[in-house]
């Protein structure tokens, strides 16, 4: 692709779920499991744009392993993957095992092979998915850790990326924090179960049986695993001893899965064009009879502004005022405005900002089928107060939208040489008071008037006769060399002329062949030999007479009429 490009979540692993029901596995965390697989997939398989989950397979190991769902495609195919998630429900309840299972060298093996013929028969686009095998299990995690080892020793792994064991414990509840950074934490007692093995293939990650704990496990499977490119570079001015600008090379990680991708878009944002946006908005006449809700925020919670994470917020922002509607009587009108400015002085005052949700459309509500109950998402909000009497309405992240992300508590010191190279090179940039936007430009309208102008057609030239030039005319007269009259091709040579171009007017034209006289209009009628020379004229007549002896109809010509020459 080259420096400049990169592929959008080109390498997303293909992945297999399999559940091992062996004690201490209880119901109640066969439930979880299942609550939050359906969960997952249920964004999984809508979200548009490329597929974060190209492919998945269900796999039950107890005594025997079985399979419940195939590889199988997960874009809009969540019915498909519903189904075996009941299935799994109903293994679930029926399931009395009492025993640990040993059968994991059959699973994998299983896996394996299912990977490679799947692999030759439907995996389009000519990209080489790995495999990645995540295995759910009650038991501890050194013993499943060291059955999966021996297993690998003697299977296949040219396709396999990894190995995820989960290992479901129960040593007490995690908090709010702990379960953000799940995935890299676990027991400090056994830490070499929390690192991958000699092989590089397999890793033990310890979670509590708690729905939280497993979204955001699985949840990690919609983030982009590429590592092919980097995806952002840094310029910063260069050194005072170089003309080479300084880069830092970065990659993004997506902290909130993007609304505009899922339906019910409009329940997530207050912008006026949310409730009427489509892949291909309406054209200007019908977009001027939209109608969109009144939108109705419910204040829940108050919370202090440095508490909320500018990751967790997205969306165009919105300035809230109060209203100024003509149809508000003046009493009312007023009172509202002084509600207003104190909701924002007592916000300024506590320095807190507030949380609320936006409440489903009762327009939306009335149309839908009444005998059917429907849910709605609930977008949350966060308003924060200005100085200026004003508010700032900014869409929340929620737990549905939040992908995981763990970037550590600890931040290594960096060395003093590479703090010197940054610090000389920002030294370089300018400080400014305060960010305003009027000084800051970029370059849309003139990108906007580039993109409308149409190119402009070049007048075609006539290519200019040479003296000598030979012109083969379509002209065709009869020939008296002999008692038959045959078609000669008449070969002329046409004067230099002088080349007008296309755009001179008819009259300059005439006035120019004729000399500078004016333009004497013939009227006639008919076919008549007014302006054929004397020759050419006989020969006609000579050829009209031959062609009506011939026939048999008289030769007789009709007189020529005169006209005038000139009105």
């Amino acid at each position: 692709m080259g420096d400049t490009q990169r592929t959008l979540l080109g390498k997303q692993p293909v992945r297999m779920l399999v559940l091992d029901m062996s004690p201490p596995f209880t119901a109640e965390v066969g439930e979880e499991l299942c609550d939050t697989l359906e969960n997952v997939f249920s964004l999984a398989c809508t979200l548009s744009g490329p597929s974060r989950i190209p492919f998945f397979s269900l796999m039950v190991i107890s005594n025997y392993s079985e399979v419940l769902l195939p590889f199988s495609y997960v874009r809009n195919n969540f019915q498909k993957i519903q189904t075996a998630i009941s299935d799994l429900r109903s293994l679930i309840q029926v399931c009395r095992n009492t025993t640990p299972t040993t059968c994991y060298y059959q699973c994998l093996a299983e896996a394996c092979n299912q990977y490679r013929r799947q692999l030759q028969a439907s995996f389009q686009g000519g990209i080489c998915h790995q495999l990645e095998i995540h295995v759910v299990t009650c038991q501890r995690s050194n013993l499943v850790q060291k059955q999966i080892e021996t297993a690998l020793a003697t299977l296949d792994t040219e396709n396999l990326k990894r190995i995820e064991i989960l290992c479901i414990t129960s040593t007490g509840m995690m908090t709010l924090d702990d379960i953000g950074n799940s995935q890299s934490s676990g027991s400090s007692e056994n830490s070499a179960n929390n690192s991958f093995t000699s092989t590089g293939l397999v890793e033990v990650i310890n979670i509590e049986p708690d729905i939280l704990c497993l979204q955001n496990i699985f949840s990690g499977w919609l983030v982009d695993s590429g590592t092919d490119s980097e995806h952002m570079h840094l310029i910063l001015p260069p050194m005072f001893d170089s003309s080479v600008p300084l880069t830092v090379k970065c990659d993004l990680h997506e902290r909130v899965l993007q609304p505009a991708q899922l339906p019910f878009y409009n329940h997530f944002t207050v912008h006026c064009d949310s409730s009427a946006m489509k892949m291909v908005f309406p054209s200007t006449s019908k977009a001027m009879g939209i109608s969109i809700p009144i939108y109705k925020l419910r204040v829940t919670s108050l919370v202090p502004l440095t508490a909320v994470c500018d990751s967790l917020v997205f969306g165009m922002p919105m300035i809230a005022q109060p209203t100024s509607c003509w149809k508000i009587d003046w009493e009312d009108l007023e009172k509202n405005q002084q509600l207003f400015k104190a909701f924002c002085q007592i916000l300024l005052i506590k320095e807190q900002a507030a949380i609320a949700y936006l409440q489903p459309s009762e327009i939306v509500s009335k149309a839908r089928n009444t005998n059917q109950h429907s849910f709605q998402p609930l977008g949350h909000f966060v308003l924060i107060p200005s100085e200026n009497g004003t508010l700032l309405v900014k869409s929340l992240a929620v737990r549905e939208l939040v992908l995981p992300y763990s970037a550590g508590n600890h931040v290594e010191e960096v060395e003093q040489e590479y703090k010197d190279i940054v610090a000389e090179s920002m030294d370089q940039l300018e400080v400014l008071s305060t960010y305003n936007p009027l000084n800051c430009s970029s370059n849309l309208f003139e990108s906007l008037r580039t993109m409308g102008k149409k190119p402009v057609a070049q007048r075609q030239q006539k290519r200019p006769i040479d003296d000598n030039a030979t012109v083969y005319t379509n002209k065709m007269v009869m020939s008296k060399g002999s008692k038959q009259y045959k078609k000669t091709t008449v070969v002329e040579t046409s004067p230099q002329h002088d080349i007008e171009p296309t755009d001179t007017p008819l009259g300059k034209r005439l006035l120019t062949k004729t000399t500078g006289k004016p333009v004497k209009r013939t009227l006639y009628s008919g076919a008549h030999n007014k302006f054929l020379p004397d020759n050419e004229a006989s020969i006609t007549n000579e050829s009209i007479n031959v062609q009506m002896f011939r026939s048999g109809r008289s030769n007789k010509i009709k007189p020529q009429l005169s006209f005038p020459t000139a009105l």
